[in-house]
């Protein structure tokens, strides 16, 4: 009998689930490439975005972008090579995405390590990915640029024979795939590029790491990174994952069951506190998973404690995925959110499109509705009775300021459920008053 087509992110983990289980999708090998474990959350994305339950988070590219970015590409790759870098200890992948602190941009995963490092005079060296075509950060002796390798990546994905896989095995998962849901995936072509993708990246890290040597190396988001971690772990070189954001069972890029050993996940894993080590179990043993805190986060805690809460203020955080969900539920509540103030605070990856959301740009119509782009996230919190959102990680954040967190329930909700079942955030109710909660 045909199951039911997946329409939340839960129903769509666990059908994955099912199919990693039933074609044993983890242990799937092309070229020396465990594909399927190595373009999980890719593949995730694309199922979410195709059957309509998560849209997609970053606006596509114009041609005039591509060709901006690609010269910007160039002069990095030539600029700040990563093989003109001396060897170090100690070798640092910061998350892509950085924030502006005191006057100057850092990454607020790694900035911690960097500063430690830097005080012990321990050789390091920082491997920075561009953001959106851009490198924010001041550039430093120990800062050098990936930009290569993203070239490098658009040079052998446009060698389509490259690495081909033809397998019939695969006819019958991408059958399944296609009676589940009306999506039809070619599933040889797809992992054909990701295979082309692993390949070099793999080749690249290795002579990276050959002419670097380092002893440990910190990354802040490891899936996409499997090629890297493979590496390493051929060279016996320790690699470390530090929480970025929030994890749950549906998240895919950290739940894999009760799988263990996996090729392409991290040595170790450091995490915010006790309550995210004891989350879910993750595919390494539990005395590799430690606990380091959140110093940035500790100190802009400490920073704001005396900061007086305005009981007439709420903060909604959006999201590139359900952005237009979210700001359509607060429109059509908006009655129930008289006498109150709403910053509505933009993920970074929507200030380019914000206004293609009908919703927000009917909400801000409201004058008791102000956009909130770039800011001091830590003082909108402090300053805020309430908090609503879905699943983003400032929702944590704003939990340790302080605020009374309301969770919409829309697409996404599934990855708060630990929170809900702590009591530590309600669940919205249209139709009533933000009050109640």
């Amino acid at each position: 009998m045909k199951s039911q087509k997946p329409t939340t992110i839960k129903q769509l983990c666990e059908w994955i689930g099912h199919l990693e289980e039933k074609y044993s999708l983890l242990e799937y090998e092309q070229h020396g490439v465990k594909v399927w474990q190595y373009a999980r959350m890719n593949i995730y994305y694309m199922l979410a975005n195709k059957l309509d339950i998560l849209d997609e988070p970053q606006v596509r590219m114009s041609r005039s972008q591509k060709i901006l970015y690609l010269g910007r590409y160039i002069k990095n790759a030539l600029l700040s090579n990563p093989f003109g870098a001396s060897s170090a200890e100690v070798m640092i992948f910061p998350h892509p995405r950085v924030k502006e602190v005191d006057g100057r941009y850092i990454d607020i995963y790694t900035n911690d390590i960097e500063e430690e490092l830097l005080s012990n005079k321990v050789p390091f060296i920082e491997i920075e990915s561009p953001y959106r075509g851009e490198h924010r950060r001041p550039k430093a002796p120990y800062i050098v640029y990936d930009d290569m390798l993203v070239l490098v990546r658009k040079l052998v994905g446009a060698v389509p024979f490259l690495y081909t896989v033809h397998d019939p095995r695969l006819d019958t998962l991408q059958e399944e795939i296609r009676e589940q849901t009306g999506i039809a995936i070619d599933l040889s072509r797809l992992f054909s590029r990701y295979v082309r993708t692993f390949k070099t990246d793999y080749f690249f890290y290795t002579q990276l790491l050959r002419k670097i040597k380092p002893k440990q190396i910190f990354l802040t988001v490891s899936y996409g990174k499997g090629a890297l971690i493979h590496a390493a772990r051929e060279m016996e070189i320790e690699t470390v994952e530090i929480q970025h954001g929030t994890f749950s069972r549906y998240h895919l890029g950290y739940y894999f069951g009760e799988k263990k050993g996996l090729e392409y996940f991290p040595d170790r894993f450091w995490v915010w506190s006790d309550f995210w080590r004891d989350l879910i179990p993750l595919p390494i043993e539990k005395e590799h998973v430690d606990v380091h805190g959140f110093a940035y986060m500790q100190r802009q805690k400490e920073r704001y404690a005396h900061t007086v809460k305005n009981h007439r203020q709420i903060v909604v955080l959006s999201q590139g995925a359900i952005g237009e969900e979210i700001a359509g539920v607060i429109l059509r509540n908006m009655a129930h959110f008289q006498g109150f103030e709403i910053k509505y605070k933009l993920h970074p990856g929507e200030y380019d499109r914000y206004n293609t959301y009908p919703s927000l740009v009917k909400l801000l119509e409201y004058d008791t509705v102000t956009l909130v782009k770039e800011c001091d996230l830590y003082a909108l919190l402090a300053q805020s009775y309430y908090q609503i959102g879905v699943f983003s990680t400032a929702i944590y954040e704003g939990i340790e300021m302080g605020c009374r967190t309301v969770l919409l329930d829309i697409t996404g909700i599934e990855y708060m459920e630990d929170l809900l079942e702590q009591n530590k955030a309600s669940r919205y109710k249209e139709g009533t008053p933000i009050h109640v909660y």
